[in-house]
């Protein structure tokens, strides 16, 4: 038995289109809720194949080859660390990401990338 002592529940952006279907009481049936779980997936890792070829090509263009090369997506190793690609502003000389970036795409429109400082 689940209870619930604060009415209060907090949601991530990813899945505010499908809480949203479910608080307007519209029906959705699993297999409904479930292709729209794959679709939103599948956005978010062409999103994030986006960004991470979007830095590896920056980085290189600027002369950071083995910086463009450990550019990577971390959203799969960690789901809750609050950004989905690690990667550099310029050199660094001991690899350690300076530039951490959450991934938007919604509904098939990127563009919105948010930098996340620790």
């Amino acid at each position: 038995m689940i209870t619930v002592e604060h009415p209060l529940l907090f949601v991530t952006s990813d899945y505010l289109a499908e809480i949203s279907l479910l608080k307007a009481k519209k029906r959705l049936s699993l297999e409904a809720l479930k292709a729209l779980l794959r679709e939103r997936e599948a956005q978010g890792k062409a999103a994030e194949q986006w960004v991470l070829k979007y830095e590896q090509e920056r980085l290189r263009a600027t002369g950071c080859d083995i910086e463009a090369g450990a550019v990577r997506i971390i959203s799969e190793l960690d789901v809750a660390a609050g950004f989905d690609i690690e990667s550099f502003d310029g050199l660094s000389p001991n690899l350690k990401a300076d530039r951490l970036i959450e991934d938007e795409e919604h509904d098939g429109f990127r563009g919105v990338v948010h930098m996340v400082r620790e």
